[in-house]
């Protein structure tokens, strides 16, 4: 009789029922992989690919079967992905060691088709059969990167706007808080500027004065300190109210110079609502893409420097009427004291001698008694007019009340100089002035002190010279006179 094969029979109920259980689970996961947004890849600790997701293959532009069997270098960017790239990614993974919690890496992913994006990986190590694997979730992060640039841009921006708010409250000069604000400007990380640039002001005539200025060559300043409304892109700019943008040097720049490199500009007028008050002008390189953030980023800014402006502009006039005579615009004695301190600290310095002068007009009075106040109001101020005319742009002429001038003429050489300068002076205030149609005859007696030789101090060259104007008066009128020349 034969035996009877064993046969296992059929499988029992719960084991089909476990393995249907595990097929399905195995589905559900696969799904679950297939539907991530993130790529998901298993690699070996030699970097090949043994698995990627359907995610993977969208993120990276390519087939699943495509990206099989290659390094996972390829996934990345070069720069970013080195040859250190196992031990900073895999660390004391390697070792068999308790895994770590994950660190999620930031860095630069690419495309099958060379296009890089930023991207988080996150990795994590198992084992199957006693071989080593790792899988990396990795997540596309360019909108968040996007979004995360954003709100720093919005922050720099707020930095930048609040700091040229508190340059606007600053007791400086205007001149001085618009050089501090175009550093400001030019330093806002995120824009795409050259580190030089300039800001004008409007003048009353309808022309741009550059009042700072941020490595422009000699050229430039030259050409630049003063142009007219419509005249090269700055001009443009104050013309028309309106942004001017140039990617290079194009007909629009009237202003070269032999050896100028290509560049672009942002002109951005300064606009208090309607009031043009000056001009924003930056750098930008060659082929430059215009950006509307930028532009929107810049107006904003404008606007701000418009505020700054006219604080300034306001502060500069109280400062002027503080210390200028409101008639003829020339420094009043409070001023002629500090600037003439100044001067002879400078002198004393660099052994300089120094001339102080004080004059008054002949025969003032009887113009002021015929023609009336007004009258002689207008000759006060063509008198300081001429007499500013005979003078170098250093010397400094000061009106202390009525009919009463000094002077400060620095470096002035000698006695002679002195001299020649004070009858310059008389000549010219001896020549006739027409005041309201009227012919007016006057004349102007000078007295000159010199630093070192008559006085140490503010007070007693002043002294020396009125006694030395005194003796003119004395000797006649309409004349000039050192004072150890003419006595006390």
């Amino acid at each position: 009789m034969k035996k009877a094969k064993n046969n296992p029979g059929p499988c029992p109920p719960e084991v089909m029922s476990h393995a249907r259980q595990l097929g399905e689970r195995e589905l559900h996961i696969q799904a679950i992989i297939q539907s991530l947004r993130d790529a998901l890849v298993v690699f070996d600790a030699e970097g090949i690919v043994h698995f990627c997701s359907h995610g993977c293959a969208e993120m990276f532009g390519g087939q699943e079967q495509d990206l099989l069997n290659r390094s996972i270098a390829t996934l990345f960017a070069d720069r970013w992905f080195g040859p250190s790239w196992q031990t900073e990614w895999l660390g004391n993974r390697r070792t068999g060691q308790e895994m770590p919690a994950h660190t999620v890496l930031k860095g630069v992913a690419k495309r099958c088709d060379g296009r890089e994006f930023p991207a988080e990986i996150s990795i994590s190590q198992w084992q199957r059969l006693g071989t080593t694997f790792y899988t990396a979730i990795i997540r596309d992060i360019t909108e968040l990167k996007i979004l995360e640039d954003r709100d720093l841009r919005a922050y720099v921006n707020r930095i930048a706007i609040s700091a040229l708010l508190e340059i606007g409250i600053e007791p400086l000069s205007l001149h001085r808080k618009l050089e501090v604000a175009l550093e400001i400007v030019l330093t806002v990380p995120w824009l795409a500027m050259q580190y030089k640039g300039s800001i004008f002001l409007v003048t009353e005539d309808d022309h741009l004065e550059m009042v700072a200025q941020r490595n422009l060559h000699a050229h430039l300043l030259q050409a630049c300190r003063r142009i007219p409304y419509g005249f090269c892109l700055c001009g443009k700019a104050a013309q028309s109210k309106q942004i001017v943008f140039s990617a290079a040097l194009d007909e629009r720049h009237d202003i070269t110079y032999d050896g100028i490199h290509d560049h672009g500009h942002y002109c951005i007028p300064i606009l208090l609502q309607e009031r043009l008050m000056g001009v924003l002008n930056l750098y930008v390189d060659y082929g430059h893409v215009y950006d509307p953030e930028e532009e929107a980023f810049l107006t904003t800014i404008a606007n701000t420097l418009a505020g700054v402006i006219d604080r300034g502009l306001a502060e500069d006039r109280v400062q002027h009427m503080a210390n200028h005579d409101a008639l003829t615009g020339l420094p009043n004695r409070m001023l002629f004291h500090a600037l003439l301190e100044q001067e002879l600290r400078r002198a004393a310095r660099y052994q300089q001698i120094l001339a102080v002068g004080f004059f008054d007009l002949d025969h003032f009075k009887a113009v002021n008694d015929t023609f009336g106040h007004e009258a002689g109001d207008l000759l006060l101020k063509a008198v300081a007019a001429r007499t500013r005319q005979q003078l170098r742009d250093s010397d400094i002429l000061a009106r202390l009340g009525g009919d009463e001038f000094t002077l400060i003429l620095p470096i002035i050489g000698d006695r002679d100089n002195a001299i020649a300068v004070g009858k310059k002076i008389v000549q010219a205030l001896s020549e006739p002035f027409i005041i309201q149609g009227q012919s007016c005859q006057i004349g102007a007696s000078v007295g000159l002190s010199l630093f070192p030789d008559h006085g140490q101090s503010a007070d007693i060259l002043l002294q020396m010279a009125d006694r030395a104007m005194y003796a003119v008066k004395k000797g006649g009128r309409n004349g000039v006179a050192v004072y150890m020349e003419s006595g006390s």
